[in-house]
């Protein structure tokens, strides 16, 4: 294999965004319906929370659930890039309009 079919390879290994992976983990040994309910009520608490504060509590939160995955900070990258772009666009639409 040359080296750039293996640059090639190499980068596209890291797939897409969202994709499940097999760790050993507390978080990976949970049963199917515990996880729903785990992410429901993470979605239900995004909701509702309305201060600073609530919004780094569960920041806090969900990063703990994340790195309980045994996750690494390039598997947040990939999964969270689209919804910051996405963010820095309507931010900046917003502010242009208003």
């Amino acid at each position: 294999m040359s080296r750039g079919e293996n640059r090639r390879t190499r980068l596209r290994s890291s797939d897409y965004a969202c994709q499940f992976l097999t760790h050993d983990s507390q978080v990976h040994r949970l049963r199917p319906h515990w996880k729903i309910a785990i992410g429901t009520l993470l979605s239900a608490c995004a909701v509702g929370a309305r201060t600073p504060v609530e919004f780094l509590l569960l920041l806090t939160v969900v990063m703990g659930y994340f790195f309980a995955a045994r996750l690494t900070l390039y598997d947040l990258w990939r999964d969270s890039r689209l919804l910051v772009m996405q963010g820095a666009v309507v931010i900046t639409a917003y502010c242009l309009l208003h």
